[in-house]
């Protein structure tokens, strides 16, 4: 039911740090790196009211709560990077930021000189941009139902390595999660590849039918 019912997440006292704090967490970061090791980035704590109201009696509510921790070592040239997004700054543990920064300086291979194609692994930081560059420009219902997309007309086909397996779940709360998109529908599970075959796309109400006639929670605002 999508119409006239009350979504009411509001929390009374939601999670939140002080700057001291986020200041004493970056003090605690860089002690960890120890001598010769320049840090930066940033610890970012934010609360978000969202209210949606529709004209046709539909009314949503909730807040969110994100932590985002970015940190950003350089030693003898060479730089690496940690980030955390946490939805409970409680949940975070800011001792361990240097720790896997340093793990990351000793398993960081020299720079060679090379010519012609190559094999990466990609750390999630750079594989989560190209994720969402590739989601945002081929998994859309708007796009697929428009044939203007790479696998519009390709539903059940591969179209990407069978090593990838994606699934978008705004309500996942291993993520950071939100209940409904600024149309205030609801947010569902929605698995797209599976072993590289594509198996859904993501919808607004405008789009429902390429998605069985329900909307998977993905609309955006106005203007868009």
């Amino acid at each position: 039911d999508q119409a006239g019912d009350v979504t009411d997440a509001v929390l009374d006292d939601p999670p939140a740090t002080t700057a001291a704090q986020r200041c004493e967490w970056f003090r605690t970061i860089r002690d960890g790196l120890g001598d010769g090791t320049t840090l930066g980035g940033s610890i970012r704590n934010d609360v978000i009211d969202r209210v949606v109201a529709t004209a046709d009696g539909r009314y949503r509510a909730e807040t969110v709560t994100r932590l985002n921790v970015q940190a950003i070592a350089e030693r003898d040239g060479r730089s690496v990077s940690v980030r955390t997004l946490r939805p409970d700054p409680s949940s975070v543990d800011i001792a361990s930021v240097a720790d896997r920064l340093r793990r990351q300086f000793v398993d960081l291979p020299a720079c060679e000189r090379v010519s012609g194609p190559v094999r990466l692994l990609l750390r999630p930081q750079a594989a989560l941009a190209l994720i969402a560059s590739y989601g945002y420009a081929a998994l859309s219902a708007a796009g697929y139902a428009e044939n203007r997309t790479a696998v519009a007309g390709r539903m059940g086909e591969r179209v990407a390595s069978e090593l990838l397996t994606l699934t978008d779940d705004g309500t996942d709360p291993a993520g950071i999660p939100s209940r409904f998109d600024p149309a205030g529908t609801l947010r569902r599970r929605t698995p797209l590849l599976d072993r590289g075959r594509l198996v859904g796309v993501v919808s607004d109400e405008r789009y429902a039918a390429v998605t069985g006639g329900v909307p998977t929670g993905h609309g955006v605002p106005l203007g868009w």
